[in-house]
């Protein structure tokens, strides 16, 4: 049996085994800082994708971390596949879509954590002079484009053009 650790973003564990996954298996359960475990199978002709399943199987129901499994590969993984849906443990055909399904959680998770985090302080009331503010946006937005603002004498705006055509 042979372990290696791939550090990265998220550090998971990278598993290889070949003849002992109960044991791999109890490692990777039993450490504190894992909280759901991926077991990504490809077909090899050494191991049982159907064994592997029932080993795998076997620590699902011994505990609270989730598992999800990606048993890729044709025909001779369905069997493995139908003993992890039997067991009502999740199982996908690639790698790609049981990554997907893994990482839904997590993007969860960050996302709660997110919204209850507390906003800066901002005030309830915010006082504006509609009336300056407006005046202001219209002798700065119109002097800009070319157009000068009178005022008549119903208190109206009336727009003059000063463009030379």
């Amino acid at each position: 049996m042979a372990i290696k650790s791939l550090d990265n973003i998220f550090k998971p564990e990278r598993i290889t085994f070949i003849s002992q996954p109960g044991a791999v298996c109890t490692t990777v359960l039993d450490d504190p800082n894992v909280d759901a475990v991926l077991a990504i199978f490809v077909p090899q002709a050494v191991t049982d994708p159907t064994d592997t399943a029932i080993e795998v199987c076997k620590f699902a129901g011994s505990t609270s971390k989730s598992i999800i499994a990606a048993w890729a590969g044709g025909q001779s993984m369905h069997k493995g596949r139908q003993i992890f849906s039997n067991n009502d443990i999740a199982v996908f055909h690639t790698p790609e879509q049981a990554v997907r399904a893994f990482m839904t959680p997590v993007s969860y998770t960050r996302n709660l954590k997110i919204l209850y985090e507390t906003p800066k302080d901002i005030p309830v009331e915010f006082k504006l002079e509609r009336k300056k503010l407006r005046e202001k946006f219209e002798v700065e937005y119109f002097k800009r484009v070319g157009i000068e603002m009178h005022r008549c004498r119903n208190n109206r705006r009336q727009q003059t053009y000063d463009r030379n055509i």
